[in-house]
């Protein structure tokens, strides 16, 4: 688990290093997140496996556009213009993909839910115009414990792991920030999962 202070990182860098496969603990506009590619199975294996994250329980999928979630996902009308109004920003909709492209579950059913956003932190936008794909954005955290806003914290959680981030990108401690609002589709009404910075009036 290598760890470089958040001035030092190269866009290039994060971009290549995803694309191999690897696993990166980086600041969101949230919390610390674990940042991985989508579409790879492998990577997001090794999220499950270093969060202990139960495998029926589909991670959240952060994209560069509105544009890009409807080419992996169909998003019902109702969320759609929600969407399009608080994104970039820290609301997550709840969406079916469209075909097996992103591996968000480890079942290979691409028939389940998963919720999906628009990041607004500069940095993972800069590094998703390079990337083209979209990436798994979990809090950097064992499931079942706090969500990470400080770095020293949150790689000692991570020390005796067998299973560790490849890389951990260190902006010291974040402002604490509650997770994304979390809005469904239920019996033709938006339902709110869970309340965040967003509100959805």
């Amino acid at each position: 688990m290598k760890i470089v202070p958040y001035y030092d990182i190269d866009i290039d860098e994060i971009a290549m290093r995803l694309g191999s496969g690897e696993v990166l603990v980086m600041p969101t506009e949230t919390s610390y997140g674990l940042i991985a590619d989508a579409t790879n199975k492998k990577s997001v294996e090794k999220i499950f496996a270093i969060k202990r994250r139960n495998i029926t329980k589909p991670l959240p999928i952060i994209f560069s556009s509105y544009n890009q979630v409807i080419e992996y996902c169909q998003v019902p009308d109702l969320l759609s213009e929600l969407a399009q109004k608080y994104w970039p920003g820290p609301l997550s909709i709840i969406v079916q993909p469209i075909d097996g492209r992103l591996k968000a579950n480890l079942s290979g059913d691409y028939g389940e839910t998963v919720a999906v956003r628009v990041t607004s932190d500069s940095v993972l936008q800069e590094v998703m115009k390079i990337f083209k794909k979209p990436l798994i954005a979990t809090s950097a955290n064992i499931s079942g414990e706090n969500t990470s806003y400080d770095c020293t914290i949150l790689t000692k959680s991570f020390d005796h792991n067998t299973d560790q981030p490849d890389l951990v990108i260190d902006k010291g401690i974040l402002p604490i920030v509650k997770p994304s609002t979390l809005i469904a589709v239920e019996n033709k009404e938006i339902k709110i999962l869970r309340q965040g910075p967003i509100e959805v009036g």
